[in-house]
């Protein structure tokens, strides 16, 4: 119960936030599509495999099956932390002009700021 207490405070309402600024303005639905799609299919995925792992006929990890999810969430962590910008501050604007111009997501936080450049470009 902890955690769902930890994640519904914390990251389930931000996968929906992020998952609205992140893409650019004329790929927004496209990405959300197949975001969710791929949510969904992962969900159901785990939801048909897990009793298998769980069970003593079968996988038999019983309460390692922890580390299972363990594993999935650490590769997650990392591949967020790559792939996810930093969009603290920055208008959709922006956001969409960085996209364009294809900067790197881990370059999104310094982008612009040190030449004082804003949302106009200037």
């Amino acid at each position: 119960m902890l955690v769902i207490l930890v994640c519904g405070l914390g990251a389930w309402p931000a996968s929906g936030v992020i998952a609205s600024e992140v893409s650019t303005l004329h790929l927004r639905a496209k990405s959300q599509g197949i975001g969710w799609f791929t949510t969904g299919a992962a969900a159901g995925i785990m939801g048909f495999v897990l009793p298998y792992i769980f069970n003593p006929d079968q996988g038999n990890l019983k309460a390692k099956t922890g580390f299972v999810y363990g594993g999935f969430s650490a590769a997650a962590v990392v591949i967020s932390w790559f792939v996810i910008p930093e969009m603290k501050g920055r208008s959709f604007v922006e956001i969409d002009r960085m996209f364009e111009e294809r900067v790197a997501a881990r370059e999104f936080e310094g982008y612009g700021r040190a030449a004082g450049i804003n949302e106009t470009g200037v």
